[in-house]
């Protein structure tokens, strides 16, 4: 695409500034590295499976594209720890840790994205993530997947996604 561009427009620089925003994308002009911010939403999302049918959780869009599927999980047997289950302590517990206003139970403070859809406990697997403010903005990144509170499993190779902290903290305002 830069080639067809930089052929049709001419040079690169002169349209992309350093600052620039473009639809959440990371662009890599000349060598250099811009990381664009993504949008994240909760969706409702309903499970695919009969016997969980009437049973709901809020599933994470970043800017158009469901995590999972950034993320490259086939697994339908993961679920987000918001919504699914029915104790208004987890759910408070787990948005404290979202909203990084407390420090989390694994390992490096990384949080829990997926979970198991039956019981909801790490050994049976789950996805996690590091969340780091940096200000004006949130990343998650070192996404893994992880089975054990204190070891961290194999990372899954994606690029971080940083967040403008305003919508990030604006997207977990309506749970619970």
């Amino acid at each position: 695409m830069e080639h067809l561009f930089q052929k049709k427009y001419g040079c690169l620089n002169q349209f992309l500034p350093a600052d620039i925003s473009v639809g959440g994308k990371q662009l890599t002009t000349f060598g250099l590295t811009i990381n664009m911010t993504k949008d994240l939403q909760l969706i409702w999302t309903k499970h695919p499976y009969k016997e969980y049918s009437e049973r709901q959780y809020f599933d994470y869009l970043t800017s158009g594209q469901l995590l999972r599927e950034y993320l490259g999980i086939k697994s339908i047997l993961s679920v987000t720890p918001f919504g699914f289950f029915p104790s208004k302590e987890e759910q408070n517990r787990i948005l404290k840790e979202f909203k990084l206003q407390q420090k989390t139970q694994l390992i490096e403070d990384r949080i829990e994205l997926y979970i198991c859809e039956c019981c909801g406990d790490i050994s049976c697997g789950a996805v996690t993530v590091k969340i780091i403010d940096r200000g004006d903005k949130i990343i998650w990144t070192h996404f893994a997947k992880q089975s054990d509170r204190d070891e961290i499993g194999e990372e899954i190779q994606v690029d971080q996604i940083e967040f403008d902290r305003q919508s990030y903290f604006k997207a977990f305002s309506n749970i619970i």
